[in-house]
């Protein structure tokens, strides 16, 4: 390990101190295995604010998930904190904007699945790490999460559906009017109060009955 990023370690180690007892030794555990990534250079780390190093330690001692992530992927910490997308609000079409670019060029399904779940990734680390750092209140986090899934929702359902038409035709009612599927969330997507462990219930629909026009083949 070079000694810029020993130093890193030994900054970040000093606020363990400030953790319960129970909880420093996960937290230790996780710092320290940045000697595992002597590839990635911390020194962007000695110059950040003390806020931010500080809610590391205690975003790493509390989630496992943070911190396995952050830790096979290093240059993510440094997105965040370089982009500042870990110390402000995001607005609600935030991340459709967010995610606009990302699947611009996706091809199909496939892309479309591994953009999504890198875009998701992402974010669930940024409302997670604004949660426990106490940067965000509940209200905040269960809308992030709300509008994180219905972002995601909405982009797959129109690059889908687009997909679709190519081979099946454009949805039409019995007067050849074109028609857009219609996404229902229930629960607690649909009151906008998703949790990080809630389950996204949705329902498919269409206005009315009709058929796909305009391809070889139609279906109802």
């Amino acid at each position: 390990m070079n000694q810029t990023n020993s130093d890193a370690i030994t900054a970040l180690n000093a606020y363990m101190t400030a953790l319960p007892q129970a909880l420093q030794a996960s937290a230790s555990h996780y710092v320290d295995s940045f000697n595992d990534q002597p590839q990635e250079s911390l020194a962007w780390l000695l110059q950040a604010p003390a806020k931010f190093p500080e809610s590391l330690v205690k975003v790493f001692a509390c989630s496992e998930f943070v911190a396995k992530k952050c830790l096979s992927n290093p240059s993510l910490i440094k997105d965040l904190y370089v982009s500042g997308d870990l110390f402000h609000s995001y607005a609600q079409q935030s991340y459709k904007e967010n995610l606009a670019p990302l699947i611009a060029s996706v091809t199909d399904a496939q892309q479309l699945g591994q953009q999504l779940r890198r875009f998701r990734q992402r974010e669930m680390i940024r409302i997670t790490w604004r949660d426990i750092a106490g940067w965000a209140d509940l209200q905040e986090t269960v809308v992030d999460l709300s509008n994180l899934a219905e972002a995601c929702i909405a982009a797959a359902v129109d690059l889908l559906q687009q997909w679709l038409e190519q081979s099946v035709g454009k949805p039409c009612d019995s007067d050849g009017n074109g028609q857009a599927m219609i996404v229902i969330a229930m629960g607690k997507l649909g009151a906008h109060e998703l949790n990080f462990s809630s389950d996204v219930d949705l329902i498919f629909v269409f206005p009315q009955n009709g058929a796909t026009q305009g391809a070889g083949r139609s279906i109802s």
